[in-house]
């Protein structure tokens, strides 16, 4: 899979259709009317964007771009604004789109009719928007994060976790069995970390220098959600891992283990890869 520069809507259904992740690089106008493909926004561009029917895109803006999209019919898109990028989102009729907006990024939302748009507002963002009176909007806002949104639910994240019973009950990271923890891990095409270590899949990983100081180094390091890792790795593929509780170090928005059980690969959103991804 690779990321391919488009313009037109022609470049972007070839790109979909070859299995790569279209990069707009244009002003021009788009409609995604089936299936769930991821699409990047980067630059400086400001296309526009239609979801239709039963369609699930997700949208990663980038760097200063300006996207706009709207979602139609009951549709869910999926927007992440990254950087100073400034993208609005409007949502219509039965529609149930999401918005997550990171680092100082400005996203707007629009909700319509009986849409049921929600949002993740985190670190310095500041979402603003309109609601209707028949729609209903719910926000989470973490850190420094500012929400203008009237008619919008906001609900304020704690202003500290500091156990991990909390840290699991805040970030809903139960594992499968008693006494684990779901994280996940970011890493290369190799399924290598940028520090070298290969998580393959299926398979238990155990760090050498492990020791537990509530500082980095010294483990192996994850993140509550597959969003999230992007904070601290720009590699290509994303893996669901599972930790002992007793066992983890909690450093803020991440956490270190001595070892780790390796899944399965997921994708942006934390949803599970065909077993076929796996072998990849």
């Amino acid at each position: 899979m690779e990321k391919v520069n488009v313009s037109t809507q022609a470049e972007l259904d070839k790109a979909l259709a070859e299995g790569n992740i279209p990069v707009i690089v244009s002003n021009a106008h788009f409609e995604i009317r089936e299936g769930s493909p991821v699409i990047e926004i980067g630059g400086s561009s400001s296309p526009s964007m239609v979801a239709w029917g039963s369609s699930s895109p997700r949208m990663v803006a980038r760097e200063s771009s300006s996207p706009r999209m709207e979602a139609w019919g009951s549709s869910s898109p999926r927007m992440v604004a990254w950087g100073s990028s400034s993208p609005s989102m409007e949502a219509w009729e039965s529609s149930s789109p999401s918005m997550e907006a990171w680092e100082s990024s400005s996203p707007r939302m629009e909700a319509w009719g009986s849409s049921s748009p929600r949002m993740v507002a985190r670190e310095s963002s500041s979402v603003t928007g309109t609601v209707g009176k028949h729609t209903l909007v719910g926000v989470l806002k973490h850190d420094r994060a500012t929400v203008d949104l009237p008619g919008a639910v906001i609900l304020k994240t704690p202003e500290s976790v500091k156990t991990v019973e909390e840290w699991i009950d805040y970030y809903d990271c139960a594992g499968s069995e008693e006494g684990a923890m779901e994280v996940y891990k970011r890493v290369g095409d190799d399924l290598a970390s940028e520090r070298g270590v290969v998580y393959a899949i299926g398979t238990e990983v155990a760090c050498d220098d492990w020791n537990d100081r509530a500082e980095c180094g010294g483990g192996l390091h994850f993140s509550p959600s597959a969003g999230a890792t992007r904070r601290y790795s720009s590699g290509s593929r994303v893996l669901l891992c599972e930790v002992q509780a007793a066992d983890v170090v909690l450093l803020g928005d991440k956490l270190k283990a001595p070892a780790c059980k390796v899944i399965a690969e997921v994708d942006e959103d934390g949803e599970r890869l065909a077993l076929e991804a796996d072998a990849a």
